[in-house]
């Protein structure tokens, strides 16, 4: 990552080493630390238009890895920092396991720690990465953002999670989300990963969001997403699979996943709306 130029992504200064030959990542200083713990500390105090602005960041940074076809796979809230200009920044050193090591789940092979609630179905099942599967990490990098640190799919534990994905439910809106947002969630949260939005779309939307004269506080009250549709298109200089990162095809969980019932049912919803109502709203060609 030292070769990455971009506001919204933590620039690698260089390498060192301690004492006992141990390397060491040398960083800029992040004065708020991780997004993660940015949020939980300060949730009574952070308004609307500022979580849209951490979406924004995030969602430019990632823009920019993806042009530069990078794949994350591990996008959350734990591996974003936070500068003394509340500015957020995507990292990816591996910093966050012993701080946050309850976010990641040990499969079949003890070695492998996979942040499950944070993975697509695909990678669930096949240990598959690339952009699509990163935007589907967004998604959820979102609901953490709006939820003020909350962790995903609460109530449900780790090995449960690609069961209920399966069955074609999604995580309810967080509170006082606007339905703007939550529809970006639901993009990034498509079964078919060429029907989920791209960075690129993602990072305009929120942008056009931003620069409207919508004040971001009160909860949702009407299944309308965003002033216009996310137009479908490929990230710029993406053209292609070929950067697709090559992994096993066993699945995380064995054959069948962690549980052997796949009905397919409903979305989860136990809000005013169903969350794939939102997504027949964005055009997607």
């Amino acid at each position: 990552m030292k070769t990455f130029d971009h506001v919204n992504v933590l620039g690698l200064l260089g390498l060192t080493f301690d004492a006992d030959k141990n390397p060491l990542v040398v960083i800029p200083f992040m004065a708020n630390g991780d997004l993660k713990t940015y949020l939980v500390k300060k949730k009574q105090t952070l308004a609307t238009s500022l979580l849209m602005r951490f979406a924004s960041h995030a969602a430019l940074g990632m823009s920019y890895l993806a042009q530069h076809k990078f794949v994350h796979r591990d996008l959350a809230a734990r591996n974003c920092m936070v500068d003394s200009d509340l500015l957020v920044k995507i990292a990816d050193f591996g910093l966050s396991r012993d701080m946050h090591e309850s976010d990641y789940y040990t499969s079949g092979d003890a070695q492998a720690k996979l942040p499950i609630k944070w993975m697509a179905p695909e990678s669930m099942e096949r240990r598959v990465y690339n952009a699509r599967t990163d935007v589907w990490s967004y998604g959820v990098l979102l609901w953490e953002i709006f939820s003020k640190g909350a962790k995903p799919y609460p109530g449900i534990p780790n090995q449960d999670v690609y069961d209920f994905l399966k069955r074609g439910q999604r995580m309810d809106a967080p509170k006082n989300c606007p339905p703007e947002v939550y529809g970006i969630m639901v993009c990034c949260w498509q079964d078919n990963p060429k029907s989920r939005c791209t960075f690129v779309q993602v990072a305009n939307e929120l942008e056009e969001l931003l620069e409207g004269d919508r004040d971001y506080v009160a909860a949702p009250s009407a299944g309308v997403v965003g002033k216009r549709p996310i137009e479908h298109r490929e990230e710029p200089g993406v053209k292609d699979d070929s950067y697709l990162v090559p992994m096993q095809q066993e699945t995380a969980f064995g054959a069948d996943g962690p549980c052997s019932d796949r009905e397919t049912s409903g979305s989860h919803a136990t809000a005013a709306h169903d969350p794939l109502d939102y997504v027949n709203k964005i055009v997607i060609r």
